[in-house]
């Protein structure tokens, strides 16, 4: 708080400044001094209470766990446009599977990785290798289900 008041009294200062050289400029003598400083005290007042409530906010983004308030701009904008690129790349797989000439050439890799697994699992493959085709099986079928 001390340091808030200490960083912005320059700020006021600088204000009360120009105002009196505008009053000057247009024939107000004086102000009362007592005025002036309760307007002062008035202005750091409320420049103290808005610190407090940015210090608030960063308390609050903490508490709440926030991702989205805590990631910086550059990684959120990057996961975003990830996730749509990924949301586009499906949605053209599954118009691209709804052709005919794609749905022969899908149910042809399906069963050939249908073979290849077999073939895998009675030659005792490793788990590794038979996992990968597995999982290459399973999407090569579901794309073929979406057409």
């Amino acid at each position: 708080m001390k340091n808030t008041v200490t960083s912005i009294t320059p700020v006021v200062e600088v204000g009360v400044n120009s105002v009196k050289a505008k009053m000057k400029k247009f024939g107000i003598t004086s102000l009362s001094e007592e005025v002036m400083k309760k307007k002062e005290s008035a202005a750091v007042e409320k420049m103290s209470s808005l610190a407090s409530c940015v210090t608030g906010v960063r308390q609050l983004v903490v508490a709440l766990k926030i991702p989205s308030l805590r990631t910086p701009t550059t990684a959120l904008i990057i996961g975003t446009v990830q996730d749509k690129a990924t949301s586009y790349g499906v949605s053209t797989i599954g118009y691209m599977a709804s052709f005919s000439l794609a749905q022969v050439v899908l149910k042809i890799a399906d069963t050939g990785l249908d073979v290849l697994g077999q073939t895998l699992r009675m030659s005792g493959a490793s788990d590794t290798a038979w996992s990968r085709m597995k999982r290459f099986h399973l999407t090569t079928s579901t794309v073929r289900m979406w057409g």
